[in-house]
């Protein structure tokens, strides 16, 4: 049985997301809540493959990732690889900013042995800029190249456009009231970048609303990120979950 525990600190003041920005770790993840919730976290104490438990977790304790809908499916390309169906983690360090306080937290892991490994390889972590780093810049490399998943003529840049306006027009007729439509698109810059340059100019390029994430696995090159304008679900205090 996996037994944790939480280590919590009041912190001083500091910017999440330019702290996690400047940290070169394994496994990270970040969350912006519309009202004023956000998180950096980074190591992985504990990951799993599958919905974790949550009733043992201690007091303020979060898993953070998420999982395939499809998660039957065996089908997984390629940039998927290393989130595999699900990809959940207890962060090592978390550092947590509500509109009351700033706290850092750690958390170390049972292993069913000892506490030592999970001591060990938070040890490891090389960490800087702990205290106060600075909002770094939010401009991005110029798109150099775009490539889309239209199928044919029929299913093309101005069908789809089509689409959205027929979509709006549903909305504001009261005929419907969520449309999904969404399209891959590739796009190569004209210089390297990481996710975090991207959701860094969504916050603090002035963003309008939306939840803002980022979640990198273990030893893996991929991440994944974006900006959502709902919460899904709500874990409440007593484990049970709210949809939205």
């Amino acid at each position: 049985m996996r037994e944790i525990i939480r280590i919590t600190q009041k912190f001083a003041e500091t910017d999440p997301l330019a702290w996690l920005h400047a940290q070169r770790v394994e496994a990270a993840a970040f969350y912006l809540c519309t009202d004023d919730y956000e998180v950096a976290a980074i190591g992985a104490a504990s990951i799993a493959h599958e919905l974790p438990e949550l009733a043992d977790l201690p007091h303020d304790c979060h898993w953070y990732g998420g999982q395939r809908i499809d998660a039957l499916c065996n089908n997984t390309s390629a940039e998927w690889e290393g989130f595999g169906k699900a990809f959940w983690m207890i962060p090592f360090l978390e550092l947590r900013k509500t509109p009351n306080c700033t706290t850092i937290a750690a958390h170390l892991v049972h292993d069913g042995n000892s506490w030592i490994s999970s001591a060990r390889e938070f040890l490891k972590l090389d960490f800087n800029d702990l205290t106060s780093p600075r909002v770094p810049p939010t401009t991005l490399p110029p798109i150099v190249s775009r490539d889309s998943n239209y199928y044919n003529d029929q299913d093309g840049p101005e069908h789809y456009e089509n689409a959205i306006s027929a979509a709006l027009e549903a909305i504001e007729e009261k005929k419907l009231e969520k449309v999904v439509l969404a399209r891959l698109q590739r796009m190569q810059f004209a210089a390297s970048l990481s996710s975090l340059d991207v959701v860094r100019r969504w916050k603090y390029g002035g963003h309008e609303g939306g939840h803002l994430f980022y979640l990198k696995p273990s030893h893996y090159r991929s991440e994944f990120f974006g900006c959502t304008p709902e919460r899904l679900f709500r874990v409440l205090s007593n484990g049970c979950v709210r949809t939205e």
